[in-house]
């Protein structure tokens, strides 16, 4: 058995490292005919790293389970096997096909509550900063009297506790 960490650590390297670095000389040497299959691996592993996070918590313990997952990325993008072509022609794209539309519907209505969302809470995080400055300019009439008080002026009478204790902070310093 490998361990979660060494298997991990290959599933990064044999996973997204070497494909990585494989995508990168195919577009520095202008291999078009390279491209369609490196997204189509992209794609195929994006829908295996979202079943891997449910995968994990659920069947850890199962024997050989770090091991498979090794060996299931390394068949993604071998040229023999072109595992994620195969995956992608059988199932995923059939699939997407069928449901696209109901696909589309549900990322523009997340992408429409995600903005309303930031929207609502922008709009919260601005009212909260007026009431802020609002309530700064309020004070700055005592901070002035507290200043006349210290230097001489006219008598400082605190409204609250913390005039207060600004005004006896300012006695003894």
């Amino acid at each position: 058995m490998l361990g979660l960490l060494f298997s991990r650590v290959l599933v990064f390297l044999l996973g997204y490292a070497y494909p990585g670095y494989k995508c990168f000389k195919d577009i520095e040497k202008n291999k078009k005919d390279e491209w369609k299959d490196w997204l189509v691996y992209w794609v195929i592993l994006a829908v295996f790293t979202m079943g891997e996070r449910l995968a994990d918590a659920f069947v850890f313990w199962f024997p050989l389970y770090s091991e498979a997952k090794v060996a299931f990325v390394v068949w993604l993008w071998q040229p023999r096997t072109q595992g994620a072509k195969l995956l992608y022609e059988s199932f995923l794209k059939p699939f997407l096909l069928e449901h696209e539309q109901e696909v589309d519907r549900c990322i523009d209505e997340s992408r429409t509550r995600a903005t309303d969302l930031f929207a609502s809470y922008w709009s919260r995080a601005m009212h909260y900063a007026q009431q802020c400055f609002y309530h700064a300019l309020q004070s700055w009439p005592s901070n002035q009297n507290q200043v006349q008080g210290r230097q001489g002026g006219s008598q400082f009478n605190p409204n609250n506790a913390h005039e207060a204790a600004a005004a006896s902070y300012y006695k003894t310093n």
